[in-house]
């Protein structure tokens, strides 16, 4: 079901499992830049965006996901 708060006029609060989800990422994205520092060549920065480019797609992915599609189960969200 898509998710409707603006429409109805609702706002919709950021959970705790979503904020831990995101200092997940924060800090992987953390120990990826501190190895690029450590590994300041073109090699570097190719692995760099390499690896990057899905850990940021998946980032991406799942906060539309979560903001667009009414998900507030059990599976999704707890």
């Amino acid at each position: 079901m898509l998710r409707r708060d603006a429409e109805l006029g609702r706002e919709r609060k950021v959970g705790w499992l979503e904020l831990f989800f995101d200092l997940v990422f924060v800090v992987l994205i953390a120990q990826m830049a501190h190895q690029l520092e450590e590994h300041t060549s073109l090699a570097g920065i190719a692995t760099f965006a390499l690896v990057l480019f899905p850990v940021w797609w998946l980032w991406m992915g799942t906060v539309v996901y979560s903001e667009r599609y009414e998900a507030d189960d059990l599976r999704f969200r707890r």
